[in-house]
């Protein structure tokens, strides 16, 4: 009889010690988005007759020979009638690369994966009106885990990346679905009006309170509080949130008694709170009690199955545009979308707008609008400036107020909407625009009154 404690085990292996499985993945055939893993330590041959056969018409029947060999993905084209194309260059007869993102070949788009184990091998990445990659996947369990537990949840990520999704999916699945979910954005917010929002207040506690206000946190009782850019919040108020978090209680401003407020917090920042607390920005003990669980979105760039996919769902939604083509997902797999899948939404949607003008049968890459590029040090780049300008992050400061709302930004609209608790009326007449123009803005942008 063998001892247990003897036997010979492998020891378990890291993940960054697990040797990597080099591939392609199929982003996009015959006019759709799909997912589709193919080991290539061995030869890959592409084509409508050939080991990795598509039913692409644009496809030659043996189109293209693909390898990882060496360190070094071998890509030849096997004279196809309609060309291969890496990283959206034609391919003439064989070449080696480091480091490629994109094969396009007849109709159909891959992209080159150097580990396929970061996938989960689903095929169909939509999941109801979201899309889902295995990233998102895990940053979902985690979410899950910590709303059936009970702890406070921190998101981090670059803006963009979905971090209201991660709120959605904590108050969604967690115990606390019967109570509401509540939104604030903390750098939408005039400093002057954050304790009023947050704490709220009673009639007559400041100018401009006509009338007592509950304020987010008594809005979220029972339910759950998003604090988006929490890293934004004044010191001062920083203090008041913490102590109305451990005491589950509230004292609005020019009140005298507490009021009851439970609630679970998921709080959102782009910034490294540890970093701003260093500095002296934000409380060191308001740290734990945000961040009792924590998770990380990643960019897009880094998610490059979910690009095909965004495409359809924000293509679908845009009345009367034409599908997209081979060469527009190309383009599209080949930016890196400085502002995640918000510029994406926003280059899909002018697209389809250029696409419809010209009478286009397909969205092609010359209807993409240009890139947008973050300038370090400056201000967020405008989420929807005119067509005609470049999409770059200018180095001034805040822009003028806008006398149309074409013109202006989301986060002016939506900083306008909070700040007078979703009264379109008078967000409308503080932005200087009508209330059919603020309707319009607020249907085209996704926002809800709240």
């Amino acid at each position: 009889m063998v001892d247990s404690n003897e036997t010979d085990q492998e020891p378990a292996l890291r993940p960054d010690e697990r040797p990597r499985t080099p591939g392609l993945v199929l982003a996009w055939t015959s006019g759709a988005a799909t997912s589709r893993s193919y080991e290539a330590r061995a030869p890959l041959l592409l084509g409508r007759d050939a080991d990795l056969r598509l039913q692409d018409t644009l496809l030659s029947r043996r189109h293209a020979e693909v390898r990882w060999h060496d360190g070094r993905w071998h890509v030849q084209d096997l004279g196809s009638s309609n060309g291969t194309y890496v990283d959206g260059r034609r391919l003439t007869g064989a070449g080696a690369f480091e480091a490629p993102r994109v094969l396009r070949v007849g109709g159909s788009v891959f992209f080159f994966e150097p580990d396929l184990a970061r996938l989960d091998g689903r095929e169909d990445l939509r999941d109801g009106d979201y899309v889902c990659g295995a990233a998102l996947r895990h940053v979902q369990r985690e979410a899950l885990d910590a709303a059936e537990l009970g702890k406070s949840l921190h998101v981090t990520g670059e803006s963009g990346t979905g971090k209201e999704r991660v709120a959605e999916w904590y108050h969604h699945k967690g115990p606390r679905v019967r109570g509401e979910l509540v939104t604030l954005n903390c750098a939408a917010i005039p400093k002057e009006l954050a304790e009023s929002m947050l704490f709220g207040a009673e009639r007559g506690a400041h100018s401009g309170a006509h009338a007592a206000t509950r304020g987010h946190l008594r809005e979220a009782h029972g339910g759950v509080l998003f604090l988006d850019e929490v890293a934004e919040l004044a010191l001062e108020v920083q203090a008041k949130l913490l102590r109305a978090l451990e005491t589950k209680t509230v004292i609005p401003l020019g009140a005298t008694a507490p009021r009851p407020a439970d609630v679970a917090v998921v709080s959102a920042t782009n910034a490294d709170v540890r970093a701003a607390a260093g500095a002296g920005r934000f409380r060191h003990d308001l740290i734990p009690r945000l961040a009792q669980r924590e998770v990380h979105l990643p960019p897009l760039r880094a998610r490059p199955e979910e690009i095909p996919f965004l495409i359809q769902l924000e293509r679908a939604r845009q009345a009367g545009a034409p599908p997209a083509s081979a060469r527009f997902v190309e383009a599209c797999l080949l930016r890196r979308w400085a502002l995640n899948v918000r510029e994406l939404f926003i280059a899909v949607d002018r697209a389809a707008a250029a696409a419809r003008a010209a009478g286009s049968k397909e969205l092609v890459p010359e209807q993409l609008p240009a890139p947008i590029e973050i300038v370090p040090g400056a201000p967020s780049a405008p989420l929807d400036p005119p067509t005609s300008a470049p999409l770059v992050a200018p180095p001034s400061a805040e822009p003028p107020q806008p006398t149309t709302l074409t013109d202006g930004r989301r986060l002016r609209v939506l900083a306008a909407l909070e700040a007078h608790a979703f009264d379109v009326a008078a967000a409308a007449a503080s932005l200087g625009v009508g209330r059919s123009t603020l309707y319009d803005a607020m249907k085209r942008w996704g926002i809800r009154k709240r």
